[in-house]
Protein backbone atom coordinates (compact mmCIF):
# COMPACT_ATOMS: atom_id res chain seq x y z
CA UNK A 1 0.00 0.00 0.00
CA UNK A 2 1.23 3.72 -0.55
CA UNK A 3 2.60 5.71 1.94
CA UNK A 4 -0.46 7.83 1.31
CA UNK A 5 -3.03 5.70 1.11
CA UNK A 6 -1.73 4.05 4.39
CA UNK A 7 -2.43 7.93 6.14
CA UNK A 8 -5.62 8.35 4.79
CA UNK A 9 -6.85 4.77 5.92
CA UNK A 10 -5.32 5.76 9.42
CA UNK A 11 -7.19 9.27 9.44
CA UNK A 12 -10.53 7.66 8.50
CA UNK A 13 -9.81 4.94 11.19
CA UNK A 14 -8.78 7.92 13.83
CA UNK A 15 -12.03 10.26 13.03
CA UNK A 16 -14.74 6.80 13.04
CA UNK A 17 -13.10 6.27 16.89
CA UNK A 18 -13.41 10.07 17.38
CA UNK A 19 -17.37 9.97 16.42
CA UNK A 20 -18.07 6.27 18.31
CA UNK A 21 -16.47 8.27 21.53
CA UNK A 22 -18.62 11.34 21.55
CA UNK A 23 -21.67 9.32 20.75
CA UNK A 24 -21.31 7.12 23.01
CA UNK A 25 -20.70 9.80 25.64
CA UNK A 26 -24.29 11.09 25.71
CA UNK A 27 -26.00 10.71 28.34
CA UNK A 28 -29.24 9.35 27.37
CA UNK A 29 -32.32 10.76 29.05
CA UNK A 30 -34.76 8.58 30.65
CA UNK A 31 -38.53 9.01 29.59
CA UNK A 32 -40.11 11.35 32.11
CA UNK A 33 -43.32 9.99 34.25
CA UNK A 34 -45.91 13.01 35.62
CA UNK A 35 -44.66 11.69 39.41
CA UNK A 36 -41.20 12.85 38.23
CA UNK A 37 -43.17 16.23 38.65
CA UNK A 38 -44.89 15.62 41.83
CA UNK A 39 -44.71 18.70 44.36
CA UNK A 40 -44.09 22.42 44.55
CA UNK A 41 -41.26 24.25 42.05
CA UNK A 42 -39.64 27.19 42.06
CA UNK A 43 -38.46 29.08 38.99
CA UNK A 44 -34.91 30.11 39.69
CA UNK A 45 -33.23 30.88 36.30
CA UNK A 46 -34.35 30.90 32.25
CA UNK A 47 -31.69 31.89 30.09
CA UNK A 48 -31.62 32.46 26.20
CA UNK A 49 -29.49 31.39 23.62
CA UNK A 50 -28.91 33.55 21.60
CA UNK A 51 -29.39 36.42 23.88
CA UNK A 52 -32.29 38.47 22.72
CA UNK A 53 -31.83 41.49 21.34
CA UNK A 54 -32.47 44.57 24.05
CA UNK A 55 -32.84 42.10 26.81
CA UNK A 56 -29.59 39.49 26.69
CA UNK A 57 -28.96 36.12 27.85
CA UNK A 58 -30.81 36.36 31.59
CA UNK A 59 -33.97 36.49 31.14
CA UNK A 60 -34.89 35.69 34.81
CA UNK A 61 -32.98 38.67 35.74
CA UNK A 62 -35.69 41.12 33.58
CA UNK A 63 -38.91 39.58 35.08
CA UNK A 64 -40.67 41.34 37.92
CA UNK A 65 -40.67 40.23 41.58
CA UNK A 66 -44.27 39.59 40.83
CA UNK A 67 -42.97 36.79 38.75
CA UNK A 68 -40.02 35.39 40.82
CA UNK A 69 -42.12 34.25 43.95
CA UNK A 70 -44.71 32.01 41.89
CA UNK A 71 -44.67 28.39 43.30
CA UNK A 72 -45.80 25.93 40.70
CA UNK A 73 -47.68 22.46 42.37
CA UNK A 74 -47.62 19.86 39.82
CA UNK A 75 -49.92 17.01 41.13
CA UNK A 76 -51.21 13.46 39.86
CA UNK A 77 -53.27 12.81 37.70
CA UNK A 78 -51.82 15.65 35.39
CA UNK A 79 -53.01 19.13 37.56
CA UNK A 80 -50.96 21.89 38.61
CA UNK A 81 -51.61 25.34 40.05
CA UNK A 82 -49.38 28.25 40.15
CA UNK A 83 -49.34 30.05 43.91
CA UNK A 84 -48.79 33.45 42.50
CA UNK A 85 -47.76 34.54 45.93
CA UNK A 86 -47.63 38.03 48.32
CA UNK A 87 -46.73 39.92 45.09
CA UNK A 88 -49.44 39.62 41.67
CA UNK A 89 -48.68 41.31 38.41
CA UNK A 90 -52.34 41.38 37.29
CA UNK A 91 -54.46 42.63 40.26
CA UNK A 92 -57.42 41.62 38.57
CA UNK A 93 -55.77 38.05 38.87
CA UNK A 94 -56.63 35.24 41.41
CA UNK A 95 -53.69 34.44 43.46
CA UNK A 96 -54.27 30.47 42.30
CA UNK A 97 -54.82 29.78 39.02
CA UNK A 98 -54.81 26.14 37.89
CA UNK A 99 -54.72 24.00 34.91
CA UNK A 100 -53.78 20.35 33.59
CA UNK A 101 -50.94 19.19 32.24
CA UNK A 102 -50.47 16.32 29.28
CA UNK A 103 -46.72 14.37 29.15
CA UNK A 104 -45.24 12.20 26.52
CA UNK A 105 -42.75 10.32 28.42
CA UNK A 106 -40.87 9.04 25.41
CA UNK A 107 -40.52 12.41 23.52
CA UNK A 108 -40.22 14.26 26.60
CA UNK A 109 -43.03 16.56 25.72
CA UNK A 110 -44.93 18.19 28.16
CA UNK A 111 -47.84 20.59 27.32
CA UNK A 112 -49.03 22.96 29.93
CA UNK A 113 -52.97 24.11 29.31
CA UNK A 114 -53.99 27.08 31.31
CA UNK A 115 -57.45 26.87 30.77
CA UNK A 116 -56.61 29.47 27.55
CA UNK A 117 -53.97 28.57 25.90
CA UNK A 118 -51.57 25.83 25.67
CA UNK A 119 -48.06 25.60 26.17
CA UNK A 120 -45.68 23.01 24.92
CA UNK A 121 -42.12 22.09 26.45
CA UNK A 122 -39.31 19.93 26.20
CA UNK A 123 -38.57 18.43 29.61
CA UNK A 124 -34.41 18.77 30.07
CA UNK A 125 -32.68 17.41 32.93
CA UNK A 126 -34.95 16.34 35.90
CA UNK A 127 -33.88 15.26 39.33
CA UNK A 128 -35.35 14.92 42.71
CA UNK A 129 -34.51 19.18 43.05
CA UNK A 130 -34.68 20.98 39.52
CA UNK A 131 -36.31 20.31 36.50
CA UNK A 132 -35.37 22.26 32.93
CA UNK A 133 -37.84 23.20 30.51
CA UNK A 134 -36.92 24.28 26.70
CA UNK A 135 -38.34 26.06 24.38
CA UNK A 136 -37.86 28.17 21.25
CA UNK A 137 -39.39 31.26 19.83
CA UNK A 138 -38.25 33.40 16.54
CA UNK A 139 -37.82 36.81 17.00
CA UNK A 140 -37.09 39.09 14.12
CA UNK A 141 -36.05 35.98 11.68
CA UNK A 142 -33.81 35.04 14.50
CA UNK A 143 -34.49 31.48 16.79
CA UNK A 144 -34.10 31.80 20.48
CA UNK A 145 -34.05 28.82 22.48
CA UNK A 146 -34.46 29.51 26.78
CA UNK A 147 -33.94 27.21 29.26
CA UNK A 148 -36.23 27.72 32.65
CA UNK A 149 -34.77 25.97 35.76
CA UNK A 150 -36.69 24.98 38.43
CA UNK A 151 -36.00 23.80 42.32
CA UNK A 152 -37.64 21.87 44.48
CA UNK A 153 -39.67 24.02 47.65
CA UNK A 154 -41.08 22.96 50.57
Amino acid sequence: MSHKLTSHITLVWVFINILILFTSCEKELKPVTAEDFNGNWKMVSVTAEPAVPGVGKDIFATLQACSKDDVFQFQTPKLYRVDQGELICDPNSQRFISGSFALNPETREIAINDGTRVSKYTVGEITDEKFVLIYGETINYQKHTYEATFNKVN
